[in-house]
């Protein structure tokens, strides 16, 4: 098996790939259009990226909506603080 720190750094490299392959395609869409194709593409690298944080959540033994929730109200204490696009 894979060292847990081995697996850490795979994790995290394997996020940020999938991250770079959405980057990727809203690049594209950005230079030449949106197509059905594209958007089908993006919806597949969000569920991969979820899919991810998801692997590292229990990797971590954690609850990332409890996390999240917690640094939000750090990040809302600060006076740069514009969270409204990423309340949904």
């Amino acid at each position: 098996g894979m060292r847990p720190v081995d697996k850490e750094r795979y994790l995290w490299l394997a996020l940020a790939g999938e991250v770079g392959e959405g980057c990727n395609l809203v690049k594209k869409q950005w230079r030449d259009g949106i197509t059905v194709k594209r958007a089908k593409k993006l919806r597949i690298e969000a569920a991969d990226v979820y899919i991810y944080l998801r692997v590292l959540e229990g990797f971590y033994g954690i609850n990332l909506d409890q996390v999240a929730t917690e640094k939000m109200k750090v990040v809302e204490t600060r006076p740069f603080a514009k969270t409204e696009h990423i309340k949904g």
